[in-house]
């Protein structure tokens, strides 16, 4: 993520509410999250795969963010386009050889671009045991 700005304004009922967003916002995600298990979407049904999903729907709001010490902020992605339901500024593309998504909300950058190396590594060059 980059260029995070923090926002706080004042909502219906003269609520403050505080915000961050980010300008640009770059995801790699492991195939291992690949599962039903994982699918929170409710309109769908549970069969929908999560990776085929985000394929399919170019809708993502913002990112939440957990922390290791189990901390969390919400931080919304730049959306554009007229469309209520589709983000034009959103990409994600697949690597055929490891199933790990790739997801890029920008104005400027796309999948294709920004991750165009990672996009035709091999399974053996990607070490997300590291990380589990």
């Amino acid at each position: 993520m980059s260029n995070i700005t923090r926002s706080i304004a004042r909502r219906a009922s003269n609520s403050i509410s505080e915000s961050l967003s980010a300008e640009e916002i770059f995801l790699q995600v492991s195939s291992k999250a690949n599962t039903t298990d994982a699918n929170v979407c409710t309109w769908e049904g549970n069969d929908t795969l999560p990776f085929d999903r985000l394929q399919k729907h170019h809708d993502i709001v913002a990112i939440d963010v957990i922390f290791q010490d189990g901390t969390n902020e919400y931080i919304y992605g730049k959306w554009g386009g007229d469309s209520e339901y589709t983000n034009e500024n959103q990409t994600v593309s697949v690597n055929e050889n490891t199933g790990d998504l790739y997801i890029v909300i920008s104005e400027k950058d796309n999948v294709q671009q920004h991750f165009a190396d990672s996009l035709e590594e091999d399974e053996e060059d990607t070490f997300w045991d590291l990380y589990s």
